[in-house]
């Protein structure tokens, strides 16, 4: 039998409950939402009599239908007064007789911080034996990357030890001030952490009291290197997550560093999360740490081999404890620009969503963008890389280890850059987002 396959695109926008505009409403301390169905019916078969959506959650148990009984390029209907954030929502079609002629079900989950007028569109396909395919395209602002001009905004040290500049920053905004970490290799190799402070982002103070995170003594987990801090602050203390090993050929681990400055750090005594040893993830360093519901987000990048980078996700309820949310990658190698791998999966929350860069690895010259609503299932942007080094770049030659930032003052991207001068140099710069 030949398969049909027939494109269909649903807008829904969540409105206001009570005024019937586009923001969420409450009643009490529970947020109550309305959705917008908008859809061509004319692209459904010709005998197609109605369509009928239901909501099925903890809380809904909603059904609105829509009548085909005269023709129109455009219809929609509401469901009001809804409290869950995640439910399924079902769709199917009749015929005049009742016959079901397509039907489909998608889970579908609202990020709990949301709060502005949001666009989703559906995606469907009508497959095989009647099924009907549910997409969700992610809502996202479109951004525009540009070179601060004034790049690089970090660079190496005089210090005879700082062996080839920084790499890995982790930055974020704290109480007016932005605060970076990152690695720097020592002359022999040796990771270590530092520090800096910015009032604006971009003239950057080092912190000179030397590295505030160093590897581990004789016989510890990390007692080779420690590398890719990711920080973020929970109540009044800091909580850095880190790469690190005590064999490089053999195992890398991620562990946990607490502080309540950022600056004198303690570190847990064992590992918070490990790859598996005999799966794609053998060697992960981390690329992230968000909290979503109450749960701990840990992104990372894992590989076996040189350059066969993926990006996976972990999750804990204390933030002490991880496990892989599935055997799987969250986000892989697919197109060409890509391949043979991804790394330094950063993700910040939007106002629909998440948002994640990353890099490609074996070439080091591009970023690329993907969308959740999640955090957990991602879709990459259609027109990736969406930043990519030009030939005739004369101040760096590769690029790598995005470090994603969104706040009142826009999107920003920190990044490692290399000048493959001798000798080599690696710095960190500046990707300002504009929409």
């Amino acid at each position: 039998m030949k398969k049909t396959v027939i494109g269909i695109v649903l807008i829904i926008s969540i409105l206001s409950a009570s005024h019937f505009i586009l923001t969420p409403s409450s009643v009490g301390d529970e947020a109550v939402f309305s959705l917008r169905f908008q859809f061509d019916r004319n692209i459904f078969p010709a005998n197609t009599h109605k369509l009928i959506a239901k909501i099925d959650g903890p809380n809904s148990d909603m059904t609105e239908t829509v009548k085909f009984s005269t023709r129109g390029s455009v219809n929609e209907f509401i469901f009001e007064e809804i409290t869950d954030t995640v439910f399924n929502l079902i769709i199917y079609t009749e015929d005049i007789s009742g016959n079901l002629l397509y039907s489909g079900t998608k889970n579908f989950s609202l990020p709990d911080f949301i709060h502005i007028p949001t666009n989703f569109i559906l995606d469907l396909k009508l497959g095989k034996y009647r099924k009907l395919l549910i997409d969700i395209q992610v809502p996202h602002k479109k951004y525009v990357l540009k070179d601060y001009p004034g790049n690089p905004v970090l660079s190496k040290d005089d210090n005879p030890e700082e062996k080839s500049g920084m790499t890995y920053p982790c930055v974020i905004f704290d109480g007016g001030i932005y605060k970076m970490w990152f690695e720097v290799k020592s002359q022999d190799g040796v990771g270590y952490i530092y520090y800096a402070t910015s009032l604006d982002g971009i003239n950057w103070l080092r912190d000179r009291s030397g590295p505030v995170l160093t590897p581990g003594t004789s016989g510890t987990w990390d007692m080779s290197s420690v590398t890719s801090p990711v920080v973020i602050k929970v109540k009044d203390k800091y909580r850095m997550y880190y790469g690190g090993w005590a064999d490089r050929t053999s195992r890398w681990d991620v562990g946990l560093a607490i502080s309540s400055d950022g600056i004198n750090w303690t570190k847990h005594s064992e590992p918070v999360f490990s790859g598996a040893q005999d799966q794609w993830d053998r060697f992960p360093v981390a690329d992230n740490i968000l909290q979503v519901k109450n749960r701990f987000y840990l992104y990372y990048s894992g590989k076996t081999e040189f350059y066969d980078n993926r990006i996976g996700l972990a999750v804990s309820e204390d933030g002490y404890k991880f496990t892989r949310i599935k055997n799987t990658p969250i986000l892989k190698p697919e197109a060409e620009w890509e391949k043979p791998g991804i790394i330094k999966g950063s993700v910040a929350k939007t106002e629909t969503g998440f948002i994640m860069c990353y890099a490609n690895t074996l070439h080091s010259n591009a970023f690329g963008f993907a969308y959740s609503l999640d955090g957990i299932n991602w879709q990459k942007e259609p027109l990736n890389p969406v930043y990519k080094l030009t030939a005739d770049s004369d101040r760096i030659e590769k690029i790598n280890y995005p470090n994603i930032l969104l706040n009142e003052e826009g999107l920003r991207i920190y990044y490692m850059g290399i000048k493959s001068s001798k000798p080599l140099e690696m710095n960190i710069n500046l990707l300002i987002g504009e929409n």
